[in-house]
């Protein structure tokens, strides 16, 4: 993306709005705290206002399928509970009303759009004709294979670039998808880094306040670096701490209990503005830091034993000591807060990887990691 900002028009992609987990995601929140101060306007097409609630749907059915096995599994292992009036919630799970829950992501994409002031792009003036030509002629946004996928990108990318030119403006274009990300345009300007457009929209807009205050974080977080980094390596050992000890069993093992964590060539990189309110003086940063781990734990292995019907009990279990190594590079999301006239700013770490889980035990393989 080019550092001088060229609009302040963001159309968005199907793909934004599902990697973002539609309205809930932070980036998506983001970006209309962008529209609500009239420093950022969205556009979407009428096929993409389509396609994400056709995605949303099948984004819908498939969780609802995942949902079924741990349902099944709390009422199967967990049956205990029963005997405790309080526990009654995990066995009384809402039913997922797929055709409802379809219904009210319409009326609140609907609301978000109208709150956000979005522009819907129609493509219905498009003729075949003009998509076909591309198509047969391999041209963007069409390549060898599966064709038929990128007719929807293809009547989005026209309608768009029709649409601007007709304004004589520009647009940036916010979007996960190689094909889109890989069109050249001097109208569309794609873009899948929503951190460093909202970055470089804050830092233009807000010149003359904002100048200052962006010296101010700037000084404070290089100041403050070895205790940021301090913090987020607390909050990381807690984490992976937290995750092992509630992963339970994996196969035939039985997690016992973390018994070390080392954290070590951490990292705090530089840092985007994705917020930045110069009314309420409060800023909110993301940056990566780099770090490499080393965890081991204790866990029963029950591979090789055999259980006793009689004394209820199982026999020949083997405790085991297993250990994992692994480099990660994860975002860390910073909270500010700074005033130009008295000439401060502090920082405070709100969270790592955006609240999720590491997955530190996604690599975990019990031949490779046990000594």
């Amino acid at each position: 993306m080019k550092k001088k900002l060229l609009t302040h028009n963001i159309s968005l992609d199907t793909s934004f709005f599902e990697q973002n987990n539609f309205l809930i995601g932070a980036k998506i929140n983001e970006l209309a705290e962008l529209c609500k101060k009239g420093i950022a306007n969205i556009f979407i097409t009428d096929i993409t206002y389509r396609e994400t609630i056709a995605r949303f749907r099948k984004n819908l059915v498939a969780s609802e399928e995942k949902t079924k096995k741990p349902k099944e599994q709390l009422a199967t292992n967990a049956r205990v509970l029963r005997n405790f009036p309080e526990m009654k919630g995990y066995f009384e799970l809402p039913k997922i009303d797929i055709e409802a829950l379809h219904l009210k992501f319409k009326t609140d994409f609907d609301n978000w759009l109208k709150e956000n002031k979005a522009v819907i792009i129609p493509t219905e003036h498009i003729t075949i004709k003009e998509i076909f030509d591309a198509y047969f002629n391999n041209r963007h946004p069409f390549k060898e294979g599966e064709k038929k996928h990128e007719f929807p990108d293809a009547f989005t990318l026209k309608a768009l670039v029709e649409y601007f030119s007709s304004k004589k403006q520009t647009s940036y274009l916010l979007s996960s998808d190689n094909d889109m990300l890989s069109y050249s345009s001097k109208i569309l300007i794609p873009t899948e880094d929503s951190s460093l457009l909202y970055d470089l929209i804050i830092r233009t807009t807000n010149e003359e306040i904002s100048e200052r205050a962006i010296e101010l974080l700037e000084d404070e977080f290089r100041n403050s670096k070895a205790f940021l980094e301090k913090e987020t390596k607390e909050m990381i050992m807690r984490a992976i701490e937290d995750e092992i000890g509630s992963t339970y069993q994996i196969d035939e093992l039985e997690i016992d209990s973390v018994q070390q964590i080392d954290i070590s060539d951490i990292d705090l990189n530089s840092f985007s503005i994705v917020s930045l309110n110069t009314t309420d003086k409060t800023a909110k940063l993301e940056c990566s830091i780099t770090f490499s781990f080393e965890v081991s734990f204790s866990a029963d292995d029950y591979s090789e034993a055999w259980y006793d019907k009689e004394d209820d009990k199982h026999h020949f279990v083997e405790s085991k000591t297993f250990s994992i190594e692994d480099t990660y590079d994860i975002p860390v999301t910073i909270n500010a807060h700074f005033d130009t006239d008295e000439e401060f700013a502090e920082l405070e770490i709100e969270d790592i990887n955006y609240g999720k889980k590491l997955d530190v035990m996604d690599s975990f393989n019990p031949r490779k990691h046990y000594y």
